[in-house]
């Protein structure tokens, strides 16, 4: 139990990120109930059902806060401005700035990667015809693998630093390339074996104890402080064509802009239903200005994080629409969705501005993982994940407010042993428990899996040194 619980929290501090968004969702579960606890049916809004938002968090969190303020800010102007100051107050204390210096900088090019990973990259591509088979350190690497279909790269960027999931090889590459100094004659050996024929570091932060040249191979370029090694012995394997990785970025792209286009249809059909009070012009230009700031981090900042990269996308001009015109598309399309279902929520045009004006404050403000990374607005815009999410989920859970979702208030207080509310704390409670024993066995069996892998290895060493 004791090892559940660790993993339980290991698990909570890789997915909480610096927003806390799980505990900002339990907070917002609580105001809600609280809020249909007190609330009269004809005062405003129908009663929705907190777990109802599970589909959904990040609109969960929007819902709780905006039907805060529009309940305390109905009384009285003082009430109201305490009501938004402890908003503003939770909001910062359970985040910080996502654009930090720390971890963003202007992108160089067009393409958002780093320019010494452009050098190295174009110079390779020019000095090699056809499929280029090499072993680069995890940041570059990853790089490569979305830059251009010539580049076959022994190993990518696990996710969360987690080189467990490779096969043996790579990953005793990918923990070799990432010391100061490796064992060079050892990883000379894993990579001639698995077939890669070039290998490429950063001489100012590896340092190898012999020249390449001694192992038969040639210095090729020394470009931006990497240099760039072919091996003599032509040990290199043919690779794939990547046609699976194309055809996944053409269904990236389809799921986008079929995304758009629904989002596009459905405001024209809706557009002259404006039933409900008209919100405030302040908050509408504070909504839409927080949203061109998103776009703008976008397109003008890069972030150097690989598991944030287009899975399938490939070359200069991708890289280019990726980053200059998909997120004038995909981001208000989020928003579009979001304010959809914030419309279904709240009779009054205010109040569903407010909660679209809290998830751009939450996306901007912290709410980000290293977990959730892949799927997070600011960094992967253009992931199908995120489509789905951001996209048709928000949508989804407006179409399925009805009667089934509503606060069940006579079941409430005659207090049923047997109720929804028992019944999906219980589902839920269950599920945690299952997940966290799998959590805790998938770690135990990694585990072991490496220690044998370090038997062998020791095995081995022991062998030679007889």
């Amino acid at each position: 139990m004791k090892e559940l619980w660790a993993s339980l929290i290991t698990t909570y501090d890789n997915y909480r990120g610096t927003g806390k968004g799980l505990t900002l969702f339990l907070v917002s579960v609580l105001i809600i109930y609280l809020l249909n606890r007190t609330e009269d049916a004809a005062e405003g809004n129908d009663r929705i059902n907190p777990l109802f938002f599970v589909l959904s968090p990040l609109s969960g969190i929007g819902y709780a806060f905006s039907r805060a303020l529009n309940r305390f800010g109905s009384r009285t102007v003082p009430e109201g401005i305490l009501a938004g100051l402890l908003v503003i107050i939770t909001l910062m204390l359970s985040g910080g700035w996502t654009f930090s210096d720390r971890d963003h900088y202007t992108a160089e090019n067009p393409m958002h990667i780093r320019q010494d990973y452009v050098d190295v990259m174009d110079s390779l591509l020019k000095s090699e015809e056809g499929t280029v088979r090499a072993v680069a350190p995890p940041g570059l690497s990853s790089y490569m693998n979305v830059y251009s279909d010539r580049f076959d790269v022994m190993l990518s960027y696990p996710p969360n630093d987690d080189p467990a999931g490779l096969d043996e090889d790579a990953r005793y590459v990918y923990e070799q390339m990432s010391l100061s100094v490796p064992d060079q004659a050892r990883l000379v050996e894993r990579v001639r074996k698995a077939g890669y024929d070039h290998i490429i570091y950063d001489s100012q932060k590896t340092f190898f104890e012999l020249p390449f040249e001694e192992y038969d191979y040639e210095l090729i370029s020394d470009v931006s402080g990497y240099r760039i090694y072919r091996d003599k012995t032509g040990n290199g394997a043919a690779s794939s064509s990547g046609a699976f990785d194309r055809l996944q970025a053409l269904l990236t792209f389809g799921l986008c802009f079929v995304f758009a286009g629904f989002c596009l249809v459905h405001a024209l059909r809706s557009r002259k239903k404006s039933d409900g009070k008209d919100a405030p012009v302040l908050f509408k230009a504070l909504t839409i200005l927080l949203i061109l700031c998103q776009i703008a981090g976008v397109v003008i900042f890069s972030y150097d994080e690989p598991a944030a990269l287009a899975h399938g996308v490939y070359g200069r001009v991708g890289f280019i629409f990726l980053y200059s015109v998909l997120p004038f598309i995909m981001i208000p399309a989020y928003y579009y969705a979001y304010y959809s279902l914030a419309r279904r929520l709240f009779r009054d045009k205010g109040p569903a501005l407010y909660m679209v004006l809290i998830i751009c404050v939450l996306n901007l403000w912290g709410c980000q993982s290293a977990a959730l990374l892949p799927v997070t607005m600011l960094y992967c815009w253009f992931a199908p994940a995120s489509v789905i999410l951001h996209g048709f989920l928000p949508f989804a859970t407006g179409l399925l407010i009805n009667n089934d979702f509503k606060w069940e208030e006579e079941e409430m207080k005659n207090h049923k042993i047997l109720n929804s509310r028992n019944l999906a704390i219980a589902l839920i409670i269950v599920i945690i428990l299952f997940a966290g024993a799998v959590f805790v066995m998938n770690r135990k069996i990694n585990s072991l899996y490496e220690t044998t892998v370090n038997l062998q290895q020791q095995v081995e060493e022991l062998k030679k040194s007889e």
